[in-house]
């Protein structure tokens, strides 16, 4: 319930980087209006702490919150510059890069058959999750 809450809700923001809608990732920073996508959280410079699935805006990447430690655990869990394209095996232009929703797995948006001219807006799943 409370996931497509959160799922309706994203769909109403943009994108502090991109500009495009489905931005549901916040900066930590209460006052932060910034919001981001997943993929676009790396190319906008931001510290993504994945062990306790938050971010950083680039202006407050430098803060440090309760329960946080300063250590080598941030973005080790999934990093976008380290997916690899499941079509072409390469980790070149994560702004390129699909996740799929259900299985994780990356696609290079013109490794696609049909390949797509830009990033859906929308929850997207591979062909064998779909």
């Amino acid at each position: 319930r409370n996931l497509n809450k959160e799922i309706k809700r994203a769909k109403k923001m943009k994108c502090s980087f991109c500009g495009a809608y489905g931005a549901g990732l916040g900066c930590r920073k209460q006052s932060c209006p910034k919001t981001y996508h997943f993929l676009c959280l790396g190319a906008a410079s931001c510290r993504r702490v994945m062990k306790l699935f938050t971010a950083y805006c680039p202006e407050h990447k430098d803060l440090r919150l309760d329960n946080e430690e300063s250590s080598d655990s941030e973005d080790e869990a999934l990093d976008v510059d380290s997916i690899v394209c499941e079509v072409c095996r390469q980790t070149e232009n994560e702004d390129k890069t699909l996740i799929c929703e259900r299985c994780f797995k990356g696609y290079h948006i013109y490794c696609l058959n049909p390949p797509l001219d830009v990033i859906p807006s929308d929850d997207w799943f591979c062909v064998d999750c779909s």
